[in-house]
């Protein structure tokens, strides 16, 4: 059995093929949770590959929160109606009731 590690390089990849393919034409703003594995590829961290890769983007670029398959976890509905708000490494996240 292959056993699956993420790595810093392979994240630049997929992100930079997603925005040269148009997938960012309309984007607010990334959230990403904390990765459970991710290699550091030549020295480069995970933070630093997400602003490498998206930050000509010019939108919030929100990292380690507290989603992902790294606890604590909370659950976001998919196609849910949400607010985000950061401001000093802190951050809210507010749900419209369905």
């Amino acid at each position: 059995m292959e056993s699956f590690s993420l790595n810093t390089s392979g994240v630049y990849s997929a992100l930079w093929q997603m925005k040269e393919s148009g997938y960012f034409k309309y984007i607010k703003g990334f959230i990403f949770g904390r990765p459970a594995i991710c290699k550091c590829d030549y020295n480069i961290s995970y933070p630093e590959t997400l602003k490498d890769v998206l930050g000509e983007l010019n939108v919030p670029i929100i990292y380690d929160a507290d989603i992902g398959h790294v606890p604590p976890q909370i659950s976001i509905i998919n196609g849910s109606i949400t607010e985000i708000i950061s401001k000093n490494g802190k951050g809210v996240l507010k749900c419209e009731k369905i």
